[in-house]
């Protein structure tokens, strides 16, 4: 599950942005973070990045700071996040340990949108943006299996589109999430003991106030079927920088996302470097028969919940545009108990069609 879970806790674009060749284009973001109501955060630990590079600052009393970035001349976007930054960006060790514990300050004391995309083509230099924290409240809960057992794993809840994070204790399953956004409706994330990544809905009534959401019952799908086959292309998908998030370019190479039909399963696993679909466990790899739930299930690119892929995918299952899947051609494959399907598709062209029918649901 950890190898699911990662690319949600620890930022892509901090660690895996490829520094591109020449000739690039130099330019200036200047970034603020706000409070609720309005006021500077000092010390905000902010990474901004493009596909050239990431760079790392703290904000300054004012809550702002600037960063000198570079940018492909056919590239028009940039992202900002706040988050507490990585070995490669800091500039010393003084920096790191403040950026890391203001970064879990104001997590657990604001809400925060996840990664922001910044259209930089439609500004001048220099670019601005903002980061604009939301008041928060608490989401307490105990994850448990159906006969009332805990997990034997570690395990998270995260916030769809957000900052905030909580670890599930393994002594007794409980857990305790402080970033949520007040009155907001909230999508919690929990994984399961497999390829499985489980959704909780709280309506913004639910989030008006500190919650206390009980037991919360986690079971994975059975999965009486199996999967193998390649995904032709992957390891040289171009994506649309007008559609997808820089942070999420490195996610769509190395994983696939299976969502069945009625969207109650959603399914993630691993390509090799050829785009072998395999099931990678630590240090073990499986890449034939791979067990797999049952029933009529679309495929793209792009590991879940970490690529924009995925959740254009879901989204689209989700708001029923079932039609406008299979008239784009969306790759999808029926499962069967006791049977092993083979799968095979080209990547670019799954990830055009998924991002042509669901792009405009992604939040």
């Amino acid at each position: 599950m950890t190898r699911i879970f990662a690319a949600i806790l620890i930022t892509v674009i901090s660690t895996t942005a490829i520094a591109q060749p020449v000739p690039s284009i130099s330019f200036t973001l200047d970034v603020t973070v706000l409070d609720p109501t309005g006021q500077p955060i000092p010390d905000s630990p902010v990474t901004a990045a493009t596909y050239y590079k990431a760079e790392f600052n703290l904000t300054d009393p004012n809550g702002s700071t600037s960063f000198q970035l570079h940018r492909e001349p056919d590239e028009s976007h940039a992202v900002i996040v706040l988050h507490p930054g990585s070995p490669r960006l800091w500039a010393d060790e003084q920096q790191k340990d403040l950026a890391t514990a203001r970064f879990h300050e104001l997590r657990g004391t604001y809400a925060f949108r996840d990664v922001i995309n910044i259209n930089i083509a439609q500004q001048g230099d220099p670019a601005t943006a903002t980061i604009q924290a939301l008041p928060a409240v608490t989401a307490e809960g105990r994850i448990t299996r159906p006969d009332g057992s805990l997990f034997d794993f570690d395990s998270w809840v995260v916030i769809r589109g957000y900052r905030d994070y909580a670890r599930v204790r393994a002594s007794d399953g409980l857990f305790s999430l402080e970033g949520v956004p007040q009155g907001h409706p909230v999508e919690l994330w929990i994984p399961g003991a497999g390829t499985e990544i489980h959704s909780v809905f709280l309506t913004p009534s639910q989030t008006a106030n500190n919650i206390d959401l009980g037991d919360i019952v986690i079971e994975d799908a059975p999965k009486p079927s199996a999967i193998q086959g390649i995904v032709q292309g992957a390891s040289d998908l171009v994506f649309p920088l007008d559609a997808q998030d820089v942070h999420n370019h490195l996610s769509i190479e190395h994983s696939i996302t299976l969502v069945r039909a009625d969207g109650q399963s959603v399914q993630s696993l691993d390509l090799d470097g050829s785009g072998i679909i395999i099931l990678r466990e630590g240090v073990v790899v499986n890449d034939t028969d791979i067990p797999m739930a049952e029933g009529e299930f679309y495929i793209v690119p792009g590991g879940y919940p970490a690529s924009t892929t995925s959740l254009a995918l879901l989204d689209s299952v989700r708001a029923g545009r079932h039609a406008q899947l299979d008239a784009a051609g969306v790759p999808k494959f029926t499962f069967v108990a006791g049977q092993t399907t083979e799968v095979a598709f080209d990547a670019q062209a799954a990830v055009n069609a998924v991002m042509a029918v669901g792009a405009d649901l992604l939040r």
